[in-house]
């Protein structure tokens, strides 16, 4: 018999803190091709039932999250006490949403 799967992400280990030095040198070529100049192209090339995930507290605001699903045109979803990392921090809440994304664009209710 398997072990009981784990219900909630309070046992999830101490994740490290972000390193914002690290990511800006990482992603300064990002500013000269930001994510909103690919959003018509990104729009033609996702599937109609296409779902962003987030969590409330992760460092991209859940505003920027939801204008951008509001720019594709595709559904946003914001777990709550979550931060950049649902699927560890509330496994349960971002499941949830996931099979619903998924039942959605197989069609099912």
């Amino acid at each position: 018999m398997s072990p009981p799967r784990k219900q909630s992400g309070d046992d999830v280990p101490t994740r490290r803190p972000i390193n914002y030095r690290m990511n800006t040198e990482l992603n300064a070529d990002k500013r000269v091709d930001p994510l909103e100049a690919e959003v018509d192209r990104l729009r033609d090339r996702l599937p109609p039932s296409t779902v962003i995930i987030g969590g409330e507290g992760d460092p991209r605001p859940a505003t920027f999250l939801q204008a951008l699903g509001n720019d594709l045109g595709c559904d946003v979803s914001i777990i709550a006490c979550a931060g950049h990392e649902p699927w560890l921090e509330r496994p349960v809440e971002f499941a949830a949403v996931f099979r619903g994304a998924v039942r959605n664009s197989a069609g099912e209710s």
